[in-house]
């Protein structure tokens, strides 16, 4: 995804509007293209709460119909991916198989008038040792799998749109401490009322892992404002214990990311700030910055950046260079470990994986390698420019 280029007082002024259900002011907004505005909010999965604002405008009658179709299609995709969900949901707790459905699933519940948080898939944890028996009950009730065995997740997609990732575990070995926090997730659950192997977390246990789970986003690749509206809502919905929250999230490294993603989400969507961003501090706006510039999924050239240069401590020269290229031929272990478990298991098999990887980056991965190699070999003039800080990390 290229850097989305939207006038920031513009964009934030009109979700603001739409949390607190506020007739905008025409004078407040920018002469910046709407159509504009609204494919940014499509970007960051915004486009259906935005709406909400934007219907009221005196905006172009194409630009009020390109929000307001997005939000009623939003809707109808929520009622029949939330219904598809509780069945498989059920299905899983006949299956006597234990579960928590994750993030986008819960936080769906704080937004106004329902069904207006846009979600691309549904993750669900579910136990480890049941993969097998999951990917069976998958692909009995029509699903395909896109990804099966090689990561931390499985993902599987039926038509038209339906999509879950069934996670086997929250953190991967490469995030060591966070995936060793939740290494017995199911014994610091809580089960639901009137099931035997559905599962949910304590309000702060979910606060603390959305967490992990954006900060770990923003570190790879960069995230979306849409993660500024689930804390925001979650919080004014929920009053968590943050004596608790703030020692785990200490203890994970990460307490400084979330003060200032909490800090920022409360300061541009409170009642009384209308919007404005003039105000917020430096931490503050490089961390607005880093949620726009990419939408809701980051950037995968953002990510490759971010990667070579960590790898210098901040630099982005021909010697961080290197090292990314070495450690992209020759992975860590763990790597190895979950995304080709089977080779994995057995030493002599084991380099193997090498020809698997290669293969697979000629053929199925090819476009992704290819834009990643465009950015290895990106022009002097860029390299020699100063990175942007990443503030989370």
């Amino acid at each position: 995804m290229t850097e989305i280029k939207v006038d920031r007082n513009d964009f934030v002024y009109l979700l603001w509007c739409a949390v607190h259900d506020e007739m905008p002011d025409e004078k407040r907004f920018s002469d910046q293209n709407k159509m504009e505005l609204f494919e940014a909010c499509m970007q960051h999965k915004v486009s259906a709460l935005a709406a909400l604002a934007a219907e009221k405008t005196d905006f172009d009658e194409e630009v009020r119909e390109a929000f307001r179709e997005d939000r009623l299609n939003a809707i109808r995709l929520n009622i029949l991916f939330l219904a598809e969900t509780e069945r498989l949901l059920g299905v899983l707790e006949q299956e006597g198989i234990a579960h928590i459905p994750l993030k986008g699933y819960e936080l769906i519940k704080y937004y106004p008038q329902g069904l207006v948080r846009q979600m691309g898939d549904i993750d669900i944890l579910a136990d480890n040792s049941c993969q097998e028996k999951i990917h069976t009950i998958m692909l009995e009730n029509g699903y395909n799998e896109k990804s099966y065995g090689l990561s931390h997740d499985d993902v599987y997609f039926r038509e038209p749109f339906y999509k879950y990732e069934m996670h086997r575990m929250l953190f991967t070995e490469r995030e060591k401490q966070w995936h060793d926090y939740y290494e017995d997730i199911f014994t610091r659950l809580k089960r639901a009322e009137g099931k035997n192997y559905r599962y949910y977390f304590t309000d702060e246990d979910f606060y603390i892992y959305y967490i992990l789970h954006n900060v770990k986003h923003i570190r790879i690749a960069g995230s979306g404002i849409r993660s500024l509206l689930d804390i925001y809502y979650f919080l004014s919905n929920k009053k968590p214990d943050f004596s608790y929250i703030e020692k785990e999230l200490e203890k994970l490294g990460v307490l400084r990311e979330e003060k200032i993603l909490r800090r920022l989400a409360m300061k541009i969507f409170s009642e009384k700030s209308a919007g404005r961003i003039n105000e917020l501090d430096n931490e503050e706006k490089e961390m607005l910055e880093a949620l726009i510039r990419f939408g809701v999924y980051g950037s995968q050239e953002n990510s490759y950046k971010i990667k070579i240069s960590k790898m210098s401590e901040g630099k982005y020269d021909s010697g961080s260079k290197l090292k990314y290229i070495t450690n992209r031929i020759f992975c860590i272990p763990e790597i190895y470990k979950v995304r080709c478990p089977a080779l994995y298991k057995n030493r002599v098999t084991r380099p193997l994986i090498f020809f698997v990887r290669a293969f697979n980056g000629i053929t199925v991965k090819r476009k992704k390698v290819i834009r990643e190699f465009k950015v290895v070999i990106s022009s002097e003039k860029e390299k020699e420019q100063k990175q942007p800080r990443n503030p989370a990390g």
